[in-house]
Parts: C-alpha cells; structure tokens; sequence
C-alpha cells in the first residue's frame, strides 16, 4: 500500500514538474513574439541547432508524454525532438539493414506528425502568431538540413565500417533506404518553403507588405548563417574522417563537394565503391 502511495507521490511531481517546465516554454514562446523585428532569439537558435551534436536516442517516452501537456508551437519542437531520436537509432542498426528500413519509416512518421503538429501554429491566427510561425519554418527548415547531413554521414560510416560483411545487393539494398529518407527530408524542406510562402501571403492580407515579410523572413535565416556555415564545414570533416577508416582503399571518397539550393546549405557529394571488374564500378550517391 505505502508503495502505491508513493508512486502515485512521484508521479504527481513529475507531472507538475512537467507542466511548470511548458508554463516556462509558453512564457519564452511569447518573448519570441514580441521580438518579431529582430532575428531569431537565443533560445530559438538553440532549438534550431539542437540537432547538430545530439547523438543520444533516450528519452522517446518522455518526448511522447510531453505532448500531452505542449501548446501547439511546442508540439512542433518535440515532435522533430523524437523524430532526431529516431534518426541517432540509425547507428546502433548498423549491422542490421532491416532494422535500419523500420526506423527509417519510424523517422519519416515523426516527419509528418511533425508538419501537422506545426500547420495549427497559424490557423486563423493574427499577425504576430503568423509571423511566429514563420519563424518556427526557418528553424523546421535549419534542423531538417541537419538531418540530411545526419543520414549521409550515417550512411557514409556504415559503407566504410560493414563493406566487408556487405555483398552487392545488401549495400544497394541499404543505399534505396537511405536515399527514401533523404528524398523524404528533401521533400519536407520543400513543404516548409511552400508554407513560408503561405504565410507571407497571408501577412500581406493582415496589413504587411511583402517586402516588410520578406525582410523579416531574411533576418530569421540570417540569425543562422554563421551556424549553418559551421555546422557544413563539421558535416564535411566528418565525412572526410570517415572515409580515411577505410584503410583497404575498397572505398574511395571523390571529395567533390558542391551546394544546391538558393541558400547553398545542401550539400552534394558521391563515394565509389570499387568491384573486382574495374569496368563495373558502382557509384553510391549519398545526401
């Protein structure tokens, strides 16, 4: 009995612990608001970056019981916390290509739960709630980036460290499970741009002139720039690192780096796997 009663005692704090922590959230949300001329704050630059040195895939559970007590911004935030989750289980399945294409479709779920949890920011919202949600699609936008970055490297690690346990159609399996995710990611970077131009147009309706919103819009992304710079030039050496652990030489990295996109944060890079018959070589592209 006393057992019961004290767990029922941890419980209580651990929710009241939980719902002091979102009434904090909720608090930081509306400084967020009322600093919409500027760029990003601190804290949101810190959740846009969140990603970036994350490596644990704790903690899913209390992401999913956090839900329950989040407004809506932050059910946007947690649900890429858990989808982030998901992608770092990706290195502990290294050797299990299965296991890899099941948190594969568990990443790309979050994904989607995620841009549904977001697109009830700005429902019938008025002027300061739309421009907060536009801030929230550059640091949606920021971490999926990270991901993409994340899923190369990953797929890079586990062609230089599992190659030899790897025959031809196991490695050509694992590059079509990576190549859905990136598509999947280059998909949703795609839906938040669609949205940010929903929603500028709908600050034009609440009395903004597009230039005033796109201004607005250039200063949230340029809160990032020097981080994003940063964080490619990482993604880079990482990739570099991984390659040079390839010491038989069965895998050669070309290190032709190039960006894509109208602010050149994607990045493009192949590796070669050389066969026995040089004149089958196969060429993986990853990210």
């Amino acid at each position: 009995m006393n057992t019961k009663i004290f767990s029922v005692f941890v419980m209580s704090i651990l929710m009241l612990s939980l719902m002091g922590t979102f009434v904090l959230a909720e608090g930081d949300d509306d400084t967020a608001v009322s600093s919409a001329n500027s760029g990003l704050s601190t804290a949101e630059i810190s959740t846009a970056t969140a990603d970036e040195n994350a490596e644990s895939s704790s903690g899913i559970f209390s992401d999913k019981f956090k839900l329950l007590f989040a407004n809506k911004g932050k059910k946007a935030d947690i649900r890429m916390d858990i989808a982030s989750k998901k992608m770092n289980e990706l290195k502990k399945a290294e050797d299990n290509p299965e296991k890899i294409k099941k948190i594969a479709k568990e990443y790309e779920a979050e994904l989607d739960n995620a841009l549904k949890s977001f697109d009830e920011i700005a429902i019938d919202g008025d002027k300061e709630q739309v421009i907060h949600a536009l801030k929230k699609t550059v640091i949606m936008k920021y971490r999926l980036e990270t991901h993409g970055e994340k899923i190369s490297e990953v797929h890079a690690r586990i062609l230089v460290r599992q190659s030899e346990k790897m025959n031809a159609e196991q490695t050509a399996h694992l590059t079509e499970v990576f190549s859905s995710i990136n598509d999947n990611v280059v998909s949703k970077i795609s839906e938040i741009e669609e949205r940010q131009e929903n929603l500028i147009a709908r600050l034009v309706v609440l009395g903004l002139s597009e230039e005033e919103v796109r201004t607005k819009l250039a200063k949230f992304e340029a809160s990032l720039d020097e981080k994003r710079q940063s964080r490619d030039n990482q993604f880079k050496e990482r990739i570099k690192a991984e390659m040079k652990a390839d010491k038989d030489g069965r895998i050669k990295q070309k290190f032709e780096f190039r960006t894509e996109g109208k602010d050149n944060s994607k990045i493009k890079f192949e590796t070669k796997i050389d066969s026995e018959d040089d004149s089958d070589d196969e060429v993986i592209s990853l990210n």
